[in-house]
């Protein structure tokens, strides 16, 4: 199992005991699969995604196209806190384009934890030879989650919708230095 670590966090691919007990249970602590020892969650993790949990229990992977549990390591044996899920939406499709989503508690907001796990996630995409360019949607009002992508290279791309989220800003990043406002490009 590859995790990936950044200056605060250890990204590691979502396993099945802790998808299969947060189900169940929504405050527990379980060991990891990457040998850091144990990480607590708590009931807000993972947000709006939970529902789709059961889905997930059976589709679990390692590789570049995963979902990462989002993890502050914890200090002198204690347990991390998983503070945030993110992870790509599908595999690369034919145009060389993947989707991230993200998530972090409502508690961890506000700290770069986002913007962070969000670059090393898009680096890692970025390095797969079939990755041209990594794409993202966020609803029209979501300040914040627009933030996290411009800070990582992200350029507004278009307008979309969906019966979730309504309106939503369309983005995307080939990981090359880009302005705000100009077209995108590839590699």
């Amino acid at each position: 199992m590859t995790a990936l670590p950044t200056k605060r966090l250890l990204l590691i691919p979502l396993w099945r005991e802790i998808v299969a007990t947060r189900i169940e249970r929504d405050d527990f602590t379980v060991p990891t699969p990457v040998g850091t020892g144990t990480v607590h969650v708590g009931p807000e993790w993972p947000g709006d995604v939970l529902p789709f949990f059961p889905n997930l229990v059976g589709s679990l992977g390692d590789g570049p196209f995963c979902n990462y549990a989002a993890v502050m390591p914890g200090v002198n044996e204690a347990p991390g806190e998983v503070v945030g899920m993110l992870g790509t939406k599908g595999g690369v499709d034919e145009h060389g384009a993947v989707e991230v989503g993200y998530g972090f508690n409502a508690s961890f907001e506000g700290r770069g934890y986002a913007t962070e796990a969000v670059g090393a996630l898009v680096r890692s995409l970025l390095t797969h030879p079939d990755v041209r360019t990594v794409t993202a949607e966020t609803a029209v009002d979501n300040l914040a989650s627009q933030r996290v992508l411009e800070k990582n290279g992200f350029v507004r791309t278009g307008v979309g919708s969906n019966d979730d989220d309504g309106d939503l800003v369309l983005w995307a990043t080939s990981g090359e230095p880009n302005q705000v406002g100009t077209s995108l490009t590839t590699r």
